[in-house]
């Protein structure tokens, strides 16, 4: 069974999504061949909040990961 490449975490800046990043991040860690990709789905439109806001979330938790954090939104 091939391994993974990529993690799928859904977020909505939740104590619970956070969490669940945290849970992902300790699964991860510094493993050479795996990212992880976090999924905001709304109808707030404002793309500058997200970015700043995912910026944060990326300074937080990402410093512990080979890869640098993604993220997509859809509305």
């Amino acid at each position: 069974m091939k391994k993974p490449q990529k993690i799928l975490v859904p977020f909505d800046f939740s104590k619970t999504s956070k969490n669940a990043l945290q849970y992902a991040i300790d699964y991860v860690g510094l493993d050479d061949n795996l990212k992880i990709v976090l999924a905001y789905i709304s109808n707030h439109d404002n793309q500058d909040l997200l970015e700043e806001a995912f910026g944060s979330i990326r300074s937080k938790y990402g410093l512990n990961l080979k890869h640098e954090m993604q993220w997509l939104s859809f509305s």
